[in-house]
């Protein structure tokens, strides 16, 4: 009798971890607005007409409100801050979950080269969501399995990022109900590194050109390149694109339009979001 009790109560423990990590990723979803979370929850529930995919140069360069107000229909930028192509779950599992949308997703050839990797942890990044909403196929591929996310570990996972939202703390950012955010600054060379030479992975351009025939499968897509001040030809990489690209990144090419090498200054959004609405 003792084994069992002994069995039972374990067990017990074990599916514990699982009601206690639904209610912390709650909080997590609760306490983001402001964050890369907040957008990622977001996407996995809507069905905006237009939406913007892509890092910081997707929701500092176009404006969604802009859009909206110009096409009468409605519009997102789901753009997180230091985000690479292959780390969009959200876009993925959007594209599968609705038809004839109207997806602009801001690509920066930059992520594609040989040495460039990006500095989220994906893990880390979708691990309140591990259980709720993304289908489970689309987070395994990606490192995610039942096992390993299971009840505590998914707890035990939780970084200092996630704590903090779960205790209560300030938002990150405020981005208006676009999206967009308004940012100003003095111009910094913190993107200098950005000049380096341009030598692209052939793999990384297949992972790309494979998610861009799943997207044209189930709605309309636009590619844009964001305005960068590194003045680069991106030609090479464009050719090897399986998809018709809009080039704006020698749009502006004066250093008081930017605030670093690859975002411009919010005065100039609005310049920019008129052009990309008569492209497309």
């Amino acid at each position: 009798m003792k084994f069992w009790f002994s069995i039972f109560c374990f067990v017990l423990v074990v599916y514990a971890g699982n009601p206690i990590r639904d209610c912390l990723n709650e909080q997590i979803i609760k306490q983001s607005k402001g964050t890369n979370y907040y957008k990622i929850n977001r996407a996995l529930q809507d069905t905006t007409q237009i939406s913007i995919w892509g890092n910081s140069t997707a929701f500092m360069s176009f404006d969604a409100g802009m859009i909206e107000k110009k096409t009468q229909r409605s519009c997102y930028n789901y753009g997180i801050e230091g985000a690479f192509y292959n780390e969009l779950i959200h876009l993925e599992y959007f594209n599968q979950n609705n038809t004839g949308k109207h997806i602009i997703w801001i690509l920066n050839p930059f992520e594609f080269l040989r040495h460039q990797n990006s500095k989220i942890n994906i893990i880390d990044h979708y691990l309140p969501f591990s259980h709720t909403n993304i289908e489970h196929h689309q987070l395994q591929k990606n490192g995610f399995s039942f096992l390993k996310y299971f009840g505590w570990n998914t707890i035990f996972r939780m970084n200092a990022e996630h704590w903090k939202l779960i205790l209560g703390g300030k938002n990150k950012v405020n981005f208006d109900q676009h999206g967009n955010i308004q940012f100003e600054q003095d111009f910094k060379h913190e993107n200098a590194f950005y000049q380096d030479s341009l030598k692209y992975s052939l793999d990384k351009i297949k992972e790309i050109n494979a998610l861009i025939k799943s997207i044209n499968k189930n709605n309309q897509l636009t590619l844009v390149i964001p305005p960068n001040l590194t003045h680069q030809d991106f030609n090479s990489f464009i050719k090897q694109i399986t998809h018709p690209i809009i080039d704006f990144s020698n749009f502006f090419t004066d250093q008081s339009s930017f605030q670093d090498h690859i975002h411009i200054r919010p005065n100039k959004m609005g310049v920019l979001t008129t052009q990309l609405i008569r492209k497309f």
